[in-house]
């Protein structure tokens, strides 16, 4: 499950909106992100849709001491 949505609207010096971008992420038990899905926003055909453009990971290794 994916949790703590961020979006980013952009918009022209006029004030008209260009883009939008959302990013979810997906945390491990030490509550870091080690998945992040971005989105682009779009209209086609008249209907807003959110498209999945790229899913980024990372991995992270923990060292604890006795």
């Amino acid at each position: 499950k994916f949790d703590n949505p961020l979006s980013i609207d952009s918009f022209t010096i006029d004030g008209t909106l260009m883009g939008k971008r959302k990013y979810e992420y997906r945390y491990d038990v030490q509550n870091n992100w080690v998945e992040q899905a971005d989105y682009s926003w779009r209209v086609e055909d008249g209907k807003a849709t959110w498209i999945l453009v790229e899913i980024g990971y990372r991995k992270i290794k923990y060292f604890y001491s006795k």
